[in-house]
């Protein structure tokens, strides 16, 4: 992340809150220290990359959600008519392509190119697929909160590929820190009464 990067996410958090709180502001900015934690604990070794349907991938799910719940955020999807979830989970198989390698030699030799694929029913169903996770939260808005403004980014990575993890810092440990760090700041004004005229969704893709 670079001072331009937070430049530009201070401006956009200081125009969506002057557009859509009440009371109006006058400056909003969301701290560097809580972009710069998300971002290190994303891309720790034990998370291994943050491949799509492995456990690092779920942990970082697990993370994200453990993120959302402190900023007080709502769940988004329905598990019955009682209760909710932050987690949407989705199958999906996998089969792996060989890559030329090219003289930049930055591409890995192969990579898993994934499907979506029915829920299994059997374990034997079970065995042929993988499961993601989309993460979301959501901050109810006052008098427009029919309307949803949407703030998202993708939270997996490669993974573990030729013998080496790939943290993903930028690709996109650093966007997730930033959606996780607006919710937070949205949180906080609204413990202080302020509080965006439209809903807001928190979303987190992996996949």
């Amino acid at each position: 992340m670079n001072n331009t990067f937070l430049r530009y996410l201070t401006v956009s958090s200081i125009l969506i809150t002057k557009a859509y709180a009440q009371p109006a502001i006058s400056s909003v900015s969301v701290p560097v220290s809580l972009l710069t934690k998300h971002v290190y604990a994303l891309t720790d070794d034990s998370f291994r990359g943050r491949e799509t349907g492995t456990t690092g991938q779920l942990k970082a799910a697990q993370y994200c959600v453990q993120s959302f719940r402190a900023s007080h955020l709502g769940s988004v999807f329905r598990v019955d008519s009682a209760y909710g979830s932050f987690y949407q989970p989705y199958f999906l198989s996998y089969s792996t392509i060989s890559l030329v390698k090219t003289e930049r030699g930055t591409l890995p030799l192969t990579y898993k190119r994934y499907e979506l694929a029915p829920s299994p029913v059997t374990k034997w169903d079970s065995s042929q697929v993988v499961a993601g996770h989309n993460v979301a939260g959501l901050l109810i808005g006052t008098d427009l909160k029919q309307e949803i403004v949407v703030i998202s980014a993708h939270y997996d990575h490669l993974g573990y590929v030729d013998g080496r993890v790939h943290p993903g810092a930028d690709d996109n440990a650093s966007g997730t820190a930033s959606v996780l760090s607006i919710a937070s700041v949205f949180d906080s004004l609204a413990r202080q009464g302020i509080r965006s005229r439209r809903t807001i969704l928190f979303a987190l893709f992996s996949g």
